[in-house]
């Protein structure tokens, strides 16, 4: 499968990359998105992940997916707010989609082995200051390959402080 750029609109903060058979049910609630999710902007499911955006109004994201490989180490260093998950397919398609969907065209299908899957969620953008989210598109790079089920795991991080009006590294 070649890698693939989407501009995806996102709603209510976050976008999705599920298997066809995941059960969609309330994502916006506490149990899913607790305060260590809200931390890392990533929040797991049986089958999915939701990523969480700086800006809940509707904006485009862009996203580039790079199946079949490893994060390379070097892209993990240069970026500032690093999250790897596991997650299974069942069905053998996952798709990468906006919290609600607007239309059948606002979903990508990706077509996939089932079995498990380790993602790399890059969060290339996060450094500009929350004022100037209205003028940046929101960058994020995904990679996604086969590989045994392990734990998720916050590799690094920034969180914004508004007493300080900046970034701090969690």
């Amino acid at each position: 499968m070649p890698d693939f750029h989407r501009q995806l609109a996102t709603t209510h903060g976050q976008f999705y990359l599920r298997d066809s058979l995941a059960y969609c049910g309330d994502f916006g609630a506490d149990h899913f998105w607790n305060k260590p999710a809200l931390r890392r902007r990533l929040a797991v499911a049986p089958g999915m992940m939701a990523i969480g955006t700086v800006q809940a109004c509707p904006r485009e994201a862009s996203i580039h997916m790079v199946v079949g490989r490893r994060c390379p180490p070097r892209e993990i260093a240069a970026c500032p707010h690093v999250v790897q998950c596991s997650i299974r397919s069942q069905s053998g398609k996952f798709y990468l989609e906006p919290c609600c969907e607007v239309s059948d065209e606002t979903s990508f299908a990706l077509e996939v082995a089932p079995g498990w899957f380790r993602a790399c969620i890059l969060f290339e953008w996060i450094e500009k200051l929350p004022e100037d989210y209205s003028d940046v598109p929101e960058h994020y790079r995904i990679y996604l390959w086969p590989a045994p089920r392990r734990p998720l795991e916050f590799t690094k991080g920034k969180v914004w402080n508004s007493r300080r009006k900046s970034y701090r590294n969690v």
